[in-house]
C-alpha cells in the first residue's frame, strides 16, 4: 500500500510487515477491522511514521453505521462493495470521497447485505502530496525520477513472491500541480 510519509521519514527503506490478524470493533450498526493506525481507541499494530488510521467499515444490512473520527485527521472513504451511503448520497464502488477535517463521527447508510467501505485517515502534512501509479513524491520532478528508478530496477527492490515479469510503469503524463508552500 501506499502511504505518503512525512518529510524525516520519506527516504526510508522499503519494507513489508505481514500481519495475518487485525482487531475488529463492533459499533453502532455495524463492525471495523483495524488495519493499521487507531480507531475508537483500538490501535492494529504495524510501524507508521505519523498519525494514521485504515479500517474496513462493514455496516449491517438496511443499517447505519456509525464510526467515531479524530477531528484532527483529514479522512476518505472507498465504497469496496455493495451499497453504501453518506449523508444521504449513494456512494459509487471504487470512487475515493475525501471528507476533510473537523469530523468527530461519519455515519454509513447501507442498503442490503454485503456493504465494505475503507475508511482512511491522517494528520494533515500542511504540503502539497502527489501520487503517481506506486509513487508518493511531493513535485513532479521525484515523481518522474520515481518512476525511472522503477524502470531501471533501482530503489524500490523486487517482489520476489510474484510469479510474472516485472511490471512496466505506465507511461507518465503531468499534470498542473499547486506548489508547496515555503518551508
Amino acid at each position: 500500500d501506499l502511504v505518503a510519509l512525512p518529510g524525516a521519514h520519506r527516504n526510508v527503506e522499503p519494507s513489508f510487515e505481514h500481519y495475518p490478524d487485525r482487531p475488529v470493533i463492533d459499533l453502532d450498526g455495524g463492525r471495523a477491522t483495524v488495519i493499521l493506525g487507531e480507531l475508537a481507541g483500538v490501535r492494529a499494530e504495524g510501524r507508521t511514521f505519523s498519525p494514521i488510521v485504515g479500517a474496513d467499515l462493514a455496516p449491517d444490512a438496511s443499517a447505519s453505521l456509525v464510526v467515531p473520527l479524530d477531528p484532527a485527521f483529514e479522512h476518505a472513504l472507498v465504497p469496496l462493495a455493495g451499497r453504501a451511503g453518506l449523508d444521504g448520497r449513494a456512494l459509487a464502488v471504487d470512487a475515493l470521497y475525501y471528507l476533510g477535517t473537523g469530523r468527530a463521527e461519519v455515519s454509513l447508510g447501507a442498503s442490503g447485505a454485503g456493504s465494505r467501505v475503507l475508511l482512511l485517515g491522517g494528520a494533515p502534512f500542511g504540503e502539497t502530496v502527489l501520487m503517481w501509479w506506486n509513487s508518493v513524491g511531493r513535485t513532479t520532478d521525484e515523481i518522474v525520477a520515481a518512476r525511472d528508478d522503477w524502470e531501471a530496477g533501482r530503489r524500490f527492490g523486487e517482489v520476489r513472491r510474484y510469479a510474472g515479469a516485472r511490471l512496466p510503469a505506465p507511461k507518465f503524463v503531468a499534470r498542473p500541480v499547486p506548489p508547496n508552500p515555503a518551508s
